[in-house]
């Protein structure tokens, strides 16, 4: 995840230019940041197309947000940022700006706010001055550039948050947000907030919870005993299933036909016309004595 940082800018100059239907503003800034030198800032800014109003006759007005940012005004920005060692300056991806209404001679001191995802190379250092932690960041700013940079994280030894500092192991995965400043090439970050990401499980079972010190009163709601009966009874046996009601069918009475085999035919035929033979032949001389 890229590291985002939020400024107040002086814009030096500007240019813009189109490039694959996109109007892409590209220029430098200064950022007046507390007891050191201005902090150069190279930018890059993808202009959003501007609104089209439905009454032509309102006057055309220069937009506090998400227009072009003009040379000679201060804004406040935010976005994406990687830090160029070449030069001491910051490469600065704008997401969003407010156009603050001041005089540039009266551009305020402010404080560069920055926001890191990294993984810990090191375990904490305490001293007399601070804690320490070495933390390595891995940025996206644009297709085909990935620099890795590392931070090291400050805070007061008594600080708010030194407990959870000190507890940091190495290559465990932080966020924190803090005031960035850069010295001799080297970025540090005073940390406002910090915390772990992806905490395991068996870390929040050990985990101090205020209430565990109170006496427990184990009472139980009607639903809990229940689900408690049924969870005993789904572990003790497994659930029956419920069989479904025959439908009784009432239908006309059908004419039952006996089932007989072929052979059985066959057979009841040829002793039919053995007994009708027989009867032919007996009937013969009964004849001929009549005539």
């Amino acid at each position: 995840m890229p590291a985002s940082i939020s400024l107040i800018v002086y814009i030096v100059e500007q240019n813009i230019e189109a490039v694959n239907n996109y109007t892409i503003q590209r220029g430098i800034g200064l950022s007046h940041i507390p007891d050191r030198e201005p902090q150069r800032i190279h930018f890059t800014y993808f202009i959003p197309d501007p609104e089209i109003t439905v009454d032509s006759s309102e006057e055309s007005f220069e937009p506090l947000t998400g227009g072009a940012l003009q040379t000679n005004a201060v804004y406040l920005i935010h976005g994406k940022f990687s830090y160029l060692v070449n030069d001491n300056s910051l490469d600065l991806v704008i997401f969003s700006h407010v156009l603050l209404p001041i005089d540039s001679a009266e551009c305020p001191e402010a404080p560069m706010i920055a926001k890191f995802i990294g993984k810990v190379t090191s375990v904490p250092s305490v001293t007399n001055n601070g804690l320490r932690l070495l933390v390595t960041v891995s940025e996206y700013i644009r297709k085909g550039e990935k620099p890795v940079h590392e931070i090291i994280v400050t805070h007061p030894t008594t600080g708010r948050l030194s407990k959870s500092i000190t507890a940091a192991q190495k290559n465990a995965t932080v966020q924190f947000t803090g005031i960035l400043f850069i010295y001799e090439s080297i970025l540090y970050c005073d940390v406002l907030d910090f915390s772990f990401v992806g905490i395991r499980s068996d870390d929040l079972i050990h985990s101090y919870n205020p209430w565990s010190t109170k006496d427990k009163i184990t009472t139980k709601s009607s639903v809990a005993k229940r689900i408690q009966k049924l969870h005993n009874e789904q572990m003790s046996t497994p659930p029956t299933i419920p069989s479904l009601p025959q439908k009784k069918i009432t239908r006309g009475k059908r004419k039952v036909i006996e089932k007989v085999s072929t052979g059985s035919i066959a057979a009841s035929i040829i002793k039919k016309r053995q007994a009708d033979k027989m009867d032919s032949d007996n009937n013969e001389p009964n004849k001929n004595q009549k005539n």
